[in-house]
């Protein structure tokens, strides 16, 4: 692992990056619009926001999720699976962030080497590259 560069995606990023995109940080946005930046969104957001859609809690978003892979490439994004080594990564964290979906980023950005484009700062905890 740890092959990648570039930026890996919170969940509420690409949300609001498909939702409200004048909600982002300029730079953020930036960074999102550059060609020549790498940006990843995991399969543990597809997931995540798929599951949030179908209970309720994400009303709205009911074309990035019958659509998911076509948003992502018409944005510039590049998926980003979850490989069994970041599974046991996520599962071998400590507890201090118990979110299994922000665990598995975590271990996705640490085994990566990519930094989160993210506003929560509990990823810091774990020693993440975060920007925002």
């Amino acid at each position: 692992m740890g092959l990648l560069s570039g930026f890996l995606l919170d969940t509420h990023t690409l949300l609001w990056w498909y939702t409200v995109p004048e909600s982002l940080p300029r730079t953020v946005f930036d960074m999102l619009s550059a060609s020549g930046e790498q940006n990843y969104v995991s399969s543990v957001s597809a997931y995540e926001i798929a599951l949030k859609h179908r209970t309720g809690k994400l009303p709205g978003v009911d074309d990035l999720v019958m659509q998911f892979a076509y948003v992502l490439a018409e944005s510039g994004f590049t998926q980003l699976p979850v490989s069994c080594d970041h599974a046991i990564a996520a599962g071998s964290l400590d507890l201090r962030h118990r979110d299994p979906f922000d665990r598995l980023l975590i271990a996705q950005a640490l085994g990566e080497d990519l930094t989160m484009l993210s506003i929560d700062k509990r990823f810091d905890l774990y020693g993440v590259r975060r920007l925002w």
